[in-house]
């Protein structure tokens, strides 16, 4: 042991010591002791990535111009080839056609004619309407003032106050007496009017005491004629004072008013009342004035200045009982014609209104006519309005109102009896279009239908075939049309059909099956008959202007039994055959592929037939002739299509073909439906090695490629790939687009997947496919990468060529640089080491020293666990004896004094193994986010350990330590 080593050494050096120095050896229990120091080395490792990984696949590769290189996992598989093989392939091509009894006999046979409506209209409208003047309006006549009643004229008694005031100077104090006045008359004219008749109205009389007295009371004012017979008058019954004026109304209803008229003034004075008053010879000549003032006047009669006046009344014309019932109806034609006799002493103008009678924006007819003396007339065009009425009251409502001129300044005789007299007429109503109902019609055609055929028909019994007759009701309303055909006849009696139709487009067939056309051989027509009618009493919408439209049309048909002459020197049958396949063929090499004629002759004669198909060609086009027997069994021909060469026009998908047969044509025959021959065509099976066209896409499998993933050591754990690139290159000999859909997937040990899927890739475009998310499918750190997927061949619309021995395969790459992102779990899991160092028994002191040197881009907290048992580092139960962190690209050199624990570990015999445990602290970028750290090629870490002891050397305890 090395303790016992040292401690003899250094009792050798001491026994040397003595003898050199001839000391007295000492005795057994009195040996020397002392303290040495020593170095002690413990563990030492290197962490090399290039020793961690040891998988081929695992590459260096430069990193920059520096000579530096970084690991990268790199990897290669090949997706084995594929090829387009038999898959270009079109579906079957499949046509049937009969010659002879029921394609020749009878082409499809057509009609087109169209009926107009009769006239739709009214009876002449004719009204009388009798306008009379009615009470009069006269405006309100301005009040006007008699000459003055001066108090002189007025009093009995006034040469006495006068003489009375002569005597005292023309001034005194006088009583004056209570009299009855002096009567006064004074003339007063209305300068509107000579006389007037009154219907209501009132006269207003003021009078305007203008005296030095009061006046009255009573006071009378009596209104005479220009010949002083009275007329009317009123009275005052209180005075009225000085200064002031009084005003009563008379009602005139009823009164007959001349333009010259007396103002005639009565009554008492009561002069001073009893008081002495001072009064002056001015006083003498003072007066009062009566103003006339007439209101409201409204007039029977009148020779006066009228102003206008307005007649007004509004009315309705009922119509005549009518089969046409009008809702709403647009005039074809119409007028209005409005006489007028005006026997009034004025003139002016009538405004017109038919309420009944509007526009397209639901405005009524307005129309303004000059109203001049004596008799007048207005027509005007009312065609295009529209009548607008109630169909329960069938009444043209109208209104008028006629405006006669103002006669200012002259003066006319008007009665309330005048009168203006309107004849209103509409006349010639007819319409081009209803709402409502319209009188019944029947309306009649006839005409034939040629019998399109190069065989003269005299019989045929028709076994399938139909009648379409197309009506376009543009008129309207409903309808009744009786067809009649009589040579299609069931059992002898001809075709008769009764159709309801109904407003637009109606549409009738009419099956045919059974029935029969019979027709001289020298007459081959179809004569027919139409008669149409309305239905009486039915409320819609009708279009007068329109038409209805009737087409008859005889088509498809076939017969069970036909006799005549079948005059056709060789029937040919040309037709085309579609290619409904989104294949589009330009040019194909037939691989594989029949033609099968079926053909069957039921004429009862040999016949030959030659078919053509001009787009099948090998050196020359497909033509073939068969003869056919009399016979009724089928007769099947296959042609084999391998070896020729399909050409089309890529926008005109289609296959013709003609087929030629002679038959009999000089005589009367009888045929029945056998009496045919039925050619079926098939081609069926087609395959090919090359097609030159737009090709319908055909899919590919492409064969599932699993590769296992060893490279990753597994002493690195808790990185991510920063950096991931999966790509693959394909190559292909394919003439169209090729677009790629693949799926990779991986799975680890764990249970963890990752897949990652590109569909359809374009590969013609590009043919590196590059994996999208490569990073979390390597990042599970999987066991294997699966994948699969397939290849689509061709685009719709894109034109290419294909042929059966055009390949795909491709190489995958796999490129992951050691650039990782160290997440928190990242570690670098060591092995663990046994180490045999021996330590001195007395240990004073235990310095143990820390030496790494870590070269990697990323720093490191390391924790040096120490263990009895190297299985204590899996079940946690080993003991740490240092922990320290280093930071990226540096060196860590530290020491610390161990205490008493730590010494025993180390000294301990039982703990002989250490297992450095590295976790790998990430980079982080200016902003605290992960950033990857490079694993080069050249980084490793070397860790170091080793002691500084301070033992005590007893050379008396060295019996008890042998």
């Amino acid at each position: 042991m090395l303790n016992k080593q040292i401690i003899g050494m250094i009792a050798i050096g001491g026994l040397l010591l003595i003898s050199a120095c001839s000391i007295d050896i000492p005795e057994e229990g009195n040996l020397p002791s002392w303290n040495v120091i020593m170095e002690l080395p413990i563990f030492e490792t290197t962490v090399a990535l290039s020793e961690l990984i040891g998988d081929s696949l695992v590459q260096a590769i430069p990193l920059d111009d520096s000579g530096d290189s970084i690991f990268a996992f790199r990897d290669t598989m090949n997706i084995d080839s594929v090829i387009v093989g038999d898959q270009l392939s079109i579906d079957p091509i499949e046509q049937h056609f009969v010659q002879v009894a029921s394609e020749v006999q009878f082409d499809s046979s057509e009609q087109h004619f169209s009926m107009k409506m009769d006239t739709v209209k009214l009876d002449d409208i004719h009204e009388d309407i009798m306008a009379e003047m009615g009470v009069i309006e006269l405006t309100n006549i301005s009040a006007d003032t008699t000459d003055p009643f001066v108090f002189r004229d007025l009093m009995p008694n006034a040469q006495d106050i006068e003489d009375a005031l002569v005597a005292n100077g023309g001034s005194a104090t006088l009583e004056i007496d209570t009299v009855a006045l002096v009567p006064q008359i004074q003339t007063f004219a209305f300068e509107s009017f000579s006389e007037i008749v009154i219907s209501s109205g009132f006269m207003d009389i003021t009078i305007i005491n203008e005296m030095f007295i009061a006046l009255g009371a009573p006071i009378r004012i009596t209104i005479n004629n220009a010949t002083g017979d009275s007329l009317f008058s009123t009275i005052w019954i209180t005075d009225i004072a000085t200064g002031s004026q009084a005003t009563n109304s008379i009602d005139l209803s009823g009164r007959t008013l001349p333009g010259d008229i007396q103002v005639k003034v009565s009554g008492i004075s009561n002069g001073s009342q009893g008081e002495p008053i001072l009064v002056e010879t001015s006083d003498l000549d003072s007066y009062f004035r009566v103003v006339i003032s007439p209101r409201d006047i409204e007039v029977n009669q009148a020779d006066a200045i009228v102003p206008s006046q307005t007649i007004t009344e509004a009315n309705s014309i009922t119509l005549d009982p009518s089969e046409t019932i009008v809702d709403e109806a647009e005039l074809l034609t119409g007028t209005l014609s409005v006489n007028i006799n005006n026997t009034m002493a004025v003139i002016g103008s009538i405004q017109l209104t038919i309420t009944s009678l509007v526009d397209n924006t639901n405005q009524p007819y307005l129309l303004n006519i000059p109203l001049p003396n004596g008799s007048s007339n207005v027509q005007e065009n009312i065609t295009g309005w529209i009548m607008d009425l109630d169909m329960a009251d069938q009444s043209v409502f109208y209104e008028y109102q006629i405006i006669t001129d103002d006669t200012d300044p002259e003066n006319v005789i008007l009665l309330s009896t005048d009168f203006v007299e309107i004849s209103l007429d509409l006349q010639e109503i007819t319409f081009s279009r209803v709402v409502g109902q319209i009188e019944q019609q029947i309306i009649s055609d006839s005409g034939d239908i040629d019998v399109n055929s190069e065989s003269q028909i005299q019989e045929a019994v028709i076994s399938h075939g139909e009648l379409t007759i197309s009506i376009l009701n543009g008129v309207g309303g409903e309808s009744d049309v009786v067809l009649s055909i009589p040579r299609i006849q069931d059992n002898g009696s001809g075709l008769l059909e009764t159709l309801h139709i109904i407003p637009g487009q109606n549409i009738f067939t009419i099956n045919l099956t059974d029935q029969s056309i019979v027709m001289p051989l020298d007459d081959q027509r179809l004569d027919y008959s139409t008669a149409t009618t309305t239905i009486a009493g039915f409320t819609g919408e009708y279009f007068l202007t329109d038409s209805i439209e009737i087409n008859i049309l005889i088509s498809d048909l076939t017969f069970s039994n036909v006799t005549g002459i079948i005059s056709q020197d060789a029937i040919v049958e040309e037709n085309s055959i579609v290619l409904d396949n989104a294949t589009k063929i330009e040019t194909a090499l037939i691989q594989s592929g029949n033609l099968n004629l079926i053909i069957q002759n039921h004429i009862g004669m040999a016949a030959e037939v030659n078919f053509t198909i001009p787009e099948f060609s090998k050196g020359t086009v497909l033509n073939k002739t068969f003869d056919i027997q009399v016979t009724s069994d089928p007769d099947t021909t296959v042609i084999p299509l391998d070896g020729y060469l399909l050409s089309l026009p890529l926008d005109n998908q289609t296959i013709n073909y003609s087929s030629n047969i002679s038959i009999p044509n000089n005589e009367i025959v009888s045929l029945s439906l056998t009496d045919s021959i039925e050619i079926s065509v098939l081609i069926d099976g087609l395959t090919f090695e090359d097609i030159t066209g737009i090709i319908d896409p055909v899919i590919i499998d492409i064969d599932t490629i699993n590769q296992a993933i060893t490279a990753l050591p597994a002493e690195l754990e808790g990185i991510q790939f920063d950096d991931v690139g999966i790509s693959i290159e394909f190559e292909s000999n394919i003439g169209v687009p090729v677009f790629l859909s693949l799926t990779m997937s991986g799975k680890n040990s764990n249970g963890e997947t990752a897949s990652s899927t590109i569909s359809n890739w374009n590969i013609s475009d590009s043919n590196v496919v590059v994996i999208p998310n490569a990073a979390e499918l390597i990042n599970i750190m999987p066991d294997s990468i699966v994948a699969y997927g397939q290849a689509t061949v061709g685009e719709v619309g894109v034109e290419g060529n294909v042929n059966t021995n055009q390949y795909l395969f491709g190489k995958m790459l796999i490129n992951a640089p050691l650039s990782l992102i160290l997440t928190e779990d990242a570690k670098l899991d060591l092995e663990p080491s046994g180490f045999d160092t021996e330590f001195p028994d007395q240990i004073e002191e235990l310095v143990l020293f820390t030496d790494i040197y870590n070269q990697f881009d990323f720093g490191a907290a390391v924790n040096i666990l120490i263990a009895s048992d190297s299985l204590s580092f899996d079940d946690g139960t080993a003991d740490t004896l240092i922990n320290v962190n280093v930071l990226p690209a540096q060196t860590y050199l530290d020491s610390i004094i161990l205490g008493e624990y730590e010494i025993s570990l180390l000294s301990d015999t039982l703990n002989k193994w250490i297992k450095p445990y590295v976790k790998m602290l990430g980079r982080t970028d200016d902003q605290g986010n992960p950033a990857p750290s490079l694993f080069l090629m050249s980084d490793s870490m070397r860790i170091g350990l080793y002691g500084s002891v301070k033992a005590h050397i007893d050379l008396n305890d060295r019996g008890n330590n042998e």
